[in-house]
């Protein structure tokens, strides 16, 4: 009796492969030549038209029924959490923000420039032109000729008292004539501008 524990070494792909048939012959070589019957046996023959059962998971669950409840619940649940999610989800609206007037912060910026130079009447005639361009363009009226009439119209569109109109064109027609502007005059040209802006 010849017992091989490598069934597997006399099937066609080991001796197929590489020299291992010598691996064969040497096999067989041991095997004496007077030999006129040969038995072959397996240990799994036996087993073979009854193949073993091969465990599954799933029915270890389902053979308790407390698991198999546990098993159906969470692919419910998942099914559930899934659908939830195929929803389309609403964007958030952004919120548009109406846009600033940077307009007088850049004014302010360059004035305070301005104000380090020690340019007074500079500054005031940027400011002057600032007020002019803001009166053009929000109450459409002509600013070449700053007099009574002008001021009334002004007064009309804004709301302003005309007296602080009338400050404001008069400090614009005292900057045509003077050559200094003291750090007072600059201040109050600016009080009076404020509160025209403010007031409108």
């Amino acid at each position: 009796m010849y017992v091989h524990l490598a069934p597997l070494a006399f099937s066609n792909y080991f001796l197929l492969h590489q020299n291992n048939i010598t691996y064969y012959e040497n096999l067989m070589s041991v095997l004496p030549r007077d030999i006129n019957k040969i038995v072959w046996d397996e240990y799994f023959t036996s087993k073979r038209n009854s193949p073993p059962r091969r465990s599954n998971w799933i029915d270890g669950f389902l053979k308790y029924p407390g698991l198999k409840w546990a098993l159906i619940t969470a692919i419910l649940i998942l099914l559930l959490y899934v659908l939830i999610g195929m929803r389309r989800v609403q964007r958030i609206i952004p919120v548009i923000r109406p846009p600033k007037n940077d307009s007088l912060d850049f004014v302010k910026t360059i004035g305070r420039l301005y104000h380090d130079r020690g340019d007074h009447k500079n500054l005031s005639r940027k400011m002057a032109s600032y007020f002019l361009e803001h009166v053009r363009s929000r109450y459409k009226l002509a600013t070449s000729v700053l007099d009574n009439q002008f001021e009334a119209a002004l007064h009309a569109k804004s709301g302003v008292p005309k007296e602080e109109i009338a400050g404001i064109v008069s400090f614009i027609h005292f900057l045509d004539d003077t050559v200094m502007v003291s750090d007072k005059q600059l201040a109050q040209f600016h009080r009076q501008l404020e509160n025209f802006y403010k007031k409108t």
